[in-house]
C-alpha cells in the first residue's frame, strides 16, 4: 500500500480522538480521501499555496464536527515551512488560543507517526529497518559508543535500545 493511504488511515483514526467535554466523535468507517486530483500533477509551492484556503476551511469543519477544541497545522515544502497556523483554543472552557508555538501533548500518538514516516522511507528503499541509524545520520549519538554505532531504526521503534528498564515496553 502507498504511504498516503497509511497517512490517511492514521489521520482518520486520530480524528476519532475525543476530549471529555467534546461533542460525539465522527464514526469513520474507512479512510476518507479529502481531495484527490484525477491527474497526477507535480506538487509546486504555488499548488500548495492555492490549496491553503481549502485546508483552513477543512480544519475548521473537522474541529466543529469532532469537537476537537484546537489544532495547529504546518506545511513543509522542500524543507521550508510555507504555512504555519493555529486554530481554535488550547483547552475547552479556557480562552487561550492555539498558535504556531503551542506545544501539544501527543503522548503515544508519536509512535504511529514515527513508524509511518520510517515505513515510508523503508518502502522507498532509502533505508532498511535494520540499518544502523548512524549510517544515515552521522550526528546521531547515544550515551555509549557501541550503542551509537549499532542501534537500528527497528531497535528504537521496538524500545529495545534506550533504557534497560524500558526494554520491550511501550
Amino acid at each position: 500500500m502507498k504511504l498516503h493511504y497509511w497517512v490517511a488511515l492514521f489521520l482518520c483514526s486520530f480524528l476519532g480522538f475525543s476530549f471529555a467535554e467534546a461533542k460525539p466523535i465522527l464514526k469513520v468507517q474507512k479512510p476518507v480521501i479529502v481531495a484527490q486530483n484525477q491527474k497526477t500533477q507535480k506538487v509546486t509551492e504555488q499548488n500548495v499555496k492555492v490549496a491553503l484556503p481549502q485546508l483552513e476551511k477543512l480544519a475548521n469543519e473537522m474541529m466543529e464536527k469532532t469537537g476537537v477544541p484546537g489544532m495547529a497545522i504546518a506545511i513543509v515544502y522542500q524543507d521550508r515551512i510555507v504555512y504555519l497556523k493555529g486554530f481554535g483554543i488550547r483547552e475547552v472552557g479556557k480562552p487561550d488560543l492555539v498558535d504556531p508555538d503551542t506545544v501539544f501533548q501527543i503522548a503515544s500518538v508519536s509512535k504511529p507517526i514515527a513508524s509511518t514516516v520510517i515505513a515510508g522511507v523503508v518502502g522507498k528503499g532509502l533505508i532498511e529497518w535494520d540499518d544502523p541509524i548512524i549510517k544515515h545520520d552521522p550526528s546521531f549519538q547515544m550515551n555509549h559508543a557501541f550503542v551509537t554505532n549499532e542501534v537500528t531504526f527497528r531497535d528504537l521503534l521496538a524500545h529495545v535500545a534506550v533504557y534497560p528498564t524500558m526494554r520491550g515496553t511501550t
